[in-house]
């Protein structure tokens, strides 16, 4: 006949393995900067602390004069940018066809590069002195494979921002199209003066 012995207490008898949490604390500094850039960088959307950290310990952080290229169409691509403070131009097309979008602090360009093996499709440069953050494909590759879902995700929801943009910009250029050829060119340009 087998006989149990009567069970210890769980403080008495620990498990052989816990878990064990290490934090270390973050600078001060460090968790500022963390902070902002989830407040105002739609790229880190969803990141934690410590996904924030290691895209920034993947980085380069870069400043550009301004008038300086940040890189000319054609180029081949292979980083994205955060814009830390400053300004830039993205620039597409010559002459009549030109068009020029700026982009400041907490935006995101470049963002195609990381995706495909593509010729850049714009020019950038800086409009005046303009810290950026320059991330490779190496974020992709990370360690950590939530901060590789998060950034895909991000670069798809600044992919599809862009779109609506591009949406909307060709919605109001085929209604000034239209205006045109039926006549209301000056009609629009009346109402615009009123």
């Amino acid at each position: 006949m087998k006989t149990s012995s009567p069970s210890a207490p769980p403080d008495d008898n620990p498990p052989i393995v816990q878990k064990i949490v290490f934090k270390r604390a973050l600078p001060y500094e460090l968790q500022a900067t963390l902070k902002r850039l989830k407040e105002r960088c739609p790229f880190f959307t969803g990141m934690t602390e410590g996904e924030i950290a290691e895209v920034l310990r993947l980085c380069r952080r870069r400043t550009f004069a301004s008038g300086e290229a940040v890189f000319q169409q054609g180029e081949t691509g292979d980083f994205l940018y955060v814009i830390l403070s400053g300004e830039v131009a993205v620039v597409t097309g010559d002459g009549e066809n030109k068009r020029e979008v700026r982009l400041g602090p907490g935006e995101v360009f470049g963002e195609m590069a990381l995706l495909e093996d593509e010729p850049r499709s714009a020019s950038v440069w800086a409009l005046e002195e303009s810290i950026l953050l320059g991330a490779s494909a190496a974020v992709l590759r990370a360690r950590m494979p939530s901060l590789r879902s998060k950034v895909l995700e991000n670069i798809a929801l600044q992919l599809t921002h862009n779109l609506r943009k591009a949406d909307r910009d060709i919605t109001e250029l085929q209604r000034l199209l239209h205006l045109c050829r039926t006549g209301g060119a000056q009609e629009a340009s009346q109402a615009g003066d009123g």
